[in-house]
């Protein structure tokens, strides 16, 4: 049977993709004698589509956040889809979501929807693309595609209770605290108050129980106004506070009531009944009283004996103190009596003799140390039982004392501690500070040391205090604050090295404790364990800490302080072992020695406080692995460890998944314990730590990290010593996804370096776990192995000491068993290094036996190349290095006893090398770049193609991405290519089929600003009959624009049994415009997506029909390549294409470009899957140099469009799919 052209043609296809199986699409060979596509072609092609569709990108993207309402939920496949079937659904917590019906784009690869409905405020969406789902080829999406995003919380919080309440008139002056209730729980860091009336209002800072906001207020006068100033208050969605409630103003408006208070005396010198009062020294009596008074009422007189002296008065401090001149009028050895009379307050109301004063008058006696000084009065009184957070003492003598001595013992609660005090009141009163006494506990405040002015000694015996002991109980400790500590009296449960506590709900006080929270926390509770035995490591124990809530879906913040409860940054950052924030329950352990460890317990955010266990354990270590206290070594990791077998063998600990408990890695990036440097917001789980002791200072130190689950997110830091607050890091990376693992080598001093792996959370929840799991957040640490290796280091065994090459052939042994400063893609085995300085802008390295390689920048250590990557060996087609003439370059090989030559080709280069700059952008309303598309530069603007007739645009600066309609005559697609020029861009419509329509128009003028109406440049006669085909490609040669038609997609020129399709046709244009003119056309080419031209060639992105196969629905099979047509050659529709490239290419983003449009000696265009930049240097050459990728994208992107500035020259690219997406140059 005599076969058709397209059978054989078919027939050339399969055979050659047998002969190259096993070559990566970036390697497909370029034909040496550049011969005809039968035998050109590695046919890596789309041929009998079996490969499922996938969803490559969605918007909203999956885990975004603060996702608008009204967004647009758009879904971006892989392929063009049958969209005849298939489903979508979207659901909330509250049920399914109606989402419309979806709109496809052109090429059926992006399905958007607008929502019926807004979609609910403050909650996540899942959207769930069904299994039904088909390509073009009947292929399912295989396994359904999920992905979640969380809508914005619009809902402003309200203000539903105020205490004053707003308008409230009649306010006692002496009001205490001010409360603000809100309508849902707010973000409590967020938000400043301030007080505003006459006078020296003062508020606290706030305080939080669930939605009340609480402050403590001073200083209001009677019968005036005040306002509540609330700024920067938010919801923990951060939506801003809605204080219409307050009134137009937004202000808590109330007015305090007229006076009634009565006036006392709060303090006096000398002071009530003091004895031994000194003539000599005292010429005045000062007597401050509790608010301004009526400085014109009343009358002061001294009385000694029978005689009474009227005295004058001097008022201060605001009309709050009188100041009495008495010189020379005081008797030695004699009682005296300062009368008031007639005193009152601003508002009128009389003086109230009895409190301070007693009778109404200031008693006191002189003397000349006549009286032995005795303790008069303390607070907390003697044998009384005060409130637990005691701060203060305060101790009130006879007489004045001897203010040398300022400290006092305190016994009690099994420990004797020195208090520190100041002197007032004349040198009678001194005040003892007293942080930390413990409630429910019995004290005892030694005053027997203290003398009076004159040097006698206090009275210990005196009727007061009996002893000279002050003592006192504090009551039983509620748990709120500092000092009131639930202790081990307290606990629920205790046993044999265990303390417990059930801690009911109910606590009202948010003390500042967790400060790793920065968004702060809710009410909160104090245990204090106390300690008796050493560390661990001297004999003793360790300390094992576990806190759970009492309801399982809440979060806790915990902080963990030694021997100072106190949470102020003065105390605290000095005393914090530990602080926790944001999960359900927390376990921990602690190598300390003896004293008292207080844990800190809150409910995290402004939430109330509804219990909690606390449970504290002594036992004999610390768990392996969990701290510097007890690292992982070579001694106790057990069957974990693994001790090198011979030379190159690592020391190796595998750790199986979930072997780590404690999360020790704090939040806060200081700290003895703080965040990973990497990942200094401290979103962290679990962590464990192995230590190493490097030998020597010579020697080199292989560290490789692996983890064998592709979901996990794994934190890994190298720090010099263990202690990562104090240790130098030497690394630190996260190890997410692929690859799963890292490598690094290290030299440096001999001495203990620790590796600590830690668990990293992300949005996905873990394998297993459902929102609605206590720890479904914190992922438990994931399998990881740390491979360890030290050894000498020797020539060839890294970039330093590298093996040197010289241009031409080179005799070597790539036979080193070490892996220094490996780059990741050489996966396993020895490396040997090379060195090598180029000569040339370009060269290609080649081996004559298999192995892998990469090219490293020996100034930096940057990964230049690697032939891993590209998924072939050195030795075909080799390693291209885009080098910088002069600077020295190592080549690493996998080694091999196979390499015994290594070839370096140098080749002339002057283009881009792939350095890359990647522009920081800002998409504009309705602006998305979820589909490739063409993309031009023109000047300083970079034009790319977008949806329905939309053109995108971007300074060459960076910036906004703006989008364009193009109206008129190019309402239909404009995504088939581009031009740009002086004069303007010029671009083609896709789906104009019209025989004699314009299909070329300029849409920009000469500075990029887009016209009100495109201008036609082809201007066809009316004879003239375009192709009932859409045009794909246009280019411009140095001199004119040329254009080529296409089929674009199988369901527009379906192939049958008997073949397919019209010839692409290809046409001039003048520069100025005109009738296009047919140049030829070409009958194996039957789609061109990308075109470019020099005087000899045209260089095509298109594709050949590859036959039909009646086992597949559709049965087309398509074969993309990148094509060479000589152009005097058009004429004869037979002639056959040389392929330059064949394998994975976009139909949307197929732009193809030359450096020079006489005689090119560089060819650029992008691939798909991956989407990296790719060269062939002197592409018009009989035998062209295929060089490889230029530049790799990186593994999840998509080809957005490739476009080429001949200013640099630079190439710039769109990548679609990371988030944002990602504007690159390449220099």
């Amino acid at each position: 049977m005599k076969k058709t052209v397209l059978q054989r043609i078919s027939l050339a296809l399969v055979i050659a993709a047998l002969a190259f199986a096993g070559c990566g699409d970036d390697d497909a060979p370029i034909t040496p004698d550049a011969g005809p596509i039968e035998d050109a072609s590695n046919g890596d092609t789309d041929a009998g589509d079996v490969t499922p569709p996938a969803v490559i990108a969605t918007t909203p993207s999956h885990g975004a956040s603060g996702v608008r309402t009204d967004t647009t939920i758009a879904i971006a496949f892989s392929e063009p889809m049958d969209v005849s079937g298939g489903a979508i659904g979207a659901a909330s917590d509250d049920g399914a979501i109606d989402l419309g019906d979806g709109a496809w784009n052109d090429e059926r690869t992006v399905v958007t929807f607008m929502p019926v409905d807004a979609l609910p405020t403050g909650t996540t969406i899942t959207v769930t693309v069904g299994s039904t789902f088909r390509d073009e080829a009947g292929n399912s999406l295989a396994p359904a595609h999920s992905f979640e995003f969380e809508t914005d919380d619009a809902v402003a919080p309200t203000i539903v209770r105020t205490a004053p309440a707003e308008g409230a008139t009649g306010v006692d002056a002496a009001l205490a605290t001010i409360e603000v209730e809100t309508s849902e729980p707010m973000r409590v860091a967020a938000g400043r108050a301030r007080l505003e009336g006459p006078g020296e209002p003062t508020l606290s800072a706030v305080s939080w129980t669930d939605r009340v906001a609480r402050w403590t207020v001073s200083g209001l006068e009677p019968s005036s106004s005040y306002e509540l100033v609330l700024d920067g208050f938010e919801d923990v969605a951060g939506n801003p506070l809605d204080t219409s409630a307050l009134g137009d103003d937004g202000r808590l408006d109330f007015a305090t009531g007229a006076d009634t208070r009565a006036p006392v005396v709060i303090e006096s010198t000398p002071r009530e009944a003091q004895l031994d009062v000194d003539v000599g020294l005292v010429s005045r009596v000062a007597i401050t009283f509790s608010e301004p008074m009526d400085e014109g009422a009343g009358a002061f007189a001294l009385e000694v004996g029978a005689t009474a002296t009227e005295l004058e008065v001097v008022w201060d401090r605001g009309g709050r103190r009188a100041v009495l001149d008495v010189a020379g009028r005081l008797t030695s050895a004699a009682p005296h009596r300062v009368t008031m009379s007639g005193l009152r307050d601003r508002a009128g109301n009389a003086l109230d003799g009895a409190t301070y004063l007693v009778d109404g008058a200031l008693d006191f006696t002189t003397g000349s140390d006549l009286f032995v000084p005795f303790v008069a009065f303390t607070s907390p009184e003697e044998a009384s039982t005060a409130p637990g957070g005691l701060l203060s003492i305060v101790v009130v003598f006879s007489e004045a004392m001897d203010t040398s001595t300022t400290t006092a013992p305190l016994t009690g609660d099994g420990t004797t501690t020195t208090l520190s005090g100041t002197w007032s009141s004349g040198d009678t009163v001194l005040t003892l500070t007293s942080p930390g006494l413990q409630a429910g506990r019995a004290y005892g405040l030694d005053l027997r040391a203290f003398r009076d002015a004159g040097g006698t000694l206090v009275d210990a015996a005196h009727a007061y205090l009996g002893d000279g002991i002050a003592n006192f109980t504090l009551a039983p400790p509620t748990g709120e604050g500092c000092g009131n500590a639930l202790t081990n009296e307290e606990a629920t449960s205790s046993g044999a090295g265990f303390v417990e506590w059930v801690i009911p709900a109910g606590a009202t006080s948010a003390d500042g404790s967790a400060p790793c929270d920065l968004d702060g926390h809710g009410p909160d509770v104090l245990v204090r364990y106390r300690k008796s035995t050493a560390a661990s490591d001297a004999g003793g124990s360790a300390l094992h800490i576990v806190v759970t809530p009492a309801t399982s879906t809440h979060w806790l913040d915990v902080d963990v302080l030694a021997n100072d409860c106190r949470t102020e940054p003065a105390y605290a950052d000095a005393s914090r072992a530990r602080c926790f924030t944001g999960r359900r329950s927390w376990e921990t352990w602690l190598d300390v020695g003896p004293g008292d460890y207080f844990v800190w317990v809150a409910r995290d955010g402004a939430n109330t406080f509804d219990g909690a266990t606390v449970r504290v354990e002594e036992v004999p270590t610390v768990r392996a692995g969990e701290s510097c206290e007890a690292p992982l070594d070579a001694t106790n990791a057990g069957a974990m460890y693994t001790a090198p077998t011979r030379d190159g063998a690592p020391h190796r600990w595998t750790l199986p998944a979930g072997y780590a408990i404690s999360p020790d890695r704090g939040a806060l990036p200081e700290g003895p314990l703080g965040a990973l440097a990497c990942s200094p917001d401290g979103a962290r789980g679990q962590d464990a730590v192995i230590t190493y002791e490097k030998q020597t200072a010579t020697s080199l130190l292989n560290v490789r990290v692996t983890t064998g689950d592709p979901t996990a997110r794994l934190g890994f830091e190298l720090v010099r010593g263990c202690n990562p607050g104090v240790a130098e890091v030497l690394a630190c990376e996260l190890v997410d996804q692929t690859p799963l693992e890292r490598e690094w080598t290290f030299d440096g001093p001999a001495g203990p370096l620790a590796a600590w792996l830690v668990s990293q959370r992300r949005f996905a929840l873990p394998t297993g776990t459902t929102s609605s799991d206590p720890n479904a957040n914190w992922p438990l640490m994931p399998q990881a192995t740390v491979e360890i290796t030290e050894f000498e280091p020797q020539p060839g065994d890294s970039c330093a000491t590298a093996i040197p090459l010289t241009a031409g052939t080179n005799v070597v042994s790539a036979n080193r068993p070490w892996r220094a400063y490996v780059p990741a893609c050489l996966e396993t085995g020895g490396v040997t290094w090379f060195r090598y300085t180029p000569a040339q802008g370009l060269a290609v390295v080649r081996t004559n036996g298999p192995t892998t390689g990469a090219v490293v920048d020996r100034a930096s250590g940057e990964v230049l190349r690697c032939s891993a990557q590209d998924e072939t060996t050195v030795g075909t087609p080799g390693l291209p290095v885009f080098g910088e003439v002069g600077r020295e370059v190592c080549i690493a090989l996998s080694s091999s006893s196979g390499v015994t030559q290594i070839t370096v080709d140098e080749i002339p280069y002057d283009g881009p090398r792939g350095i890359e700059t990647t522009y920081p952008v800002e998409l504009a309303s309705g602006v998305s770049v979820l589909t490739g598309g063409w993309m031009a530069v023109m000047d300083d603007d970079v034009f790319r193609a977008g949806l329905s007739g939309r053109i995108q645009r971007l300074s060459t600066s960076g910036g906004v991405v703006t989008q364009t309609m193009i109206t008129g005559a190019t309402t239909t697609t404009v995504g088939g290519g581009a031009v740009a020029r002086p004069e303007g861009l010029y671009v083609i419509t896709t789906n104009n089929t019209a025989t004699n329509a314009p299909r070329v128009f300029r849409v920009t003028d000469a500075t990029g600003a887009f016209l009100a109406t495109p201008v036609a440049l082809d201007a066809p006669p009316e004879d003239f009959r375009y192709p009932a085909a859409p045009l794909g490609a246009i280019t411009w040669d140095g001199t004119q624009f040329i254009v080529a038609t296409t089929h674009r997609t199988s369901s527009q020129a379906p192939m049958t049994r008997d073949g397919c399709c019209d010839p692409t046709t290809y046409y001039t244009i003048p520069a100025t415009g005109g009738a296009p003119v047919a140049i030829g056309s070409n009958a194996t080419i039957v789609d061109v997506n990308g075109i470019a031209a020099d005087a000899t060639y045209l260089y095509l992105n298109g594709r050949i029909a590859g036959g039909y196969d009646e086992t597949q629905s559709p049965g087309s099979i398509w074969h993309p390549s990148i094509f060479r047509l000589r152009r005097d050659q058009l004429a004869q529709p037979t002639q056959t294409p040389v392929v330059l490239y064949a394998g994975s290419l976009s139909a949307d983003s197929g732009d193809v470009w030359v450096d020079d449009t006489t005689e090119a000696d560089v060819l650029y265009f992008r691939t798909t899957s991956p989407s990296n930049a790719m060269i062939v240097v002197d592409p018009g050459a009989e035998t062209p140099r295929w060089i490889g990728a230029l530049w790799r994208a990186p593994a999840s992107a998509q080809n957005g469009g490739l476009g080429y500035d001949p200013r640099g020259p630079s190439l710039w690219l769109l990548d679609t799919t990371p988030n944002p997406d990602r504007w690159v140059r390449l220099d």
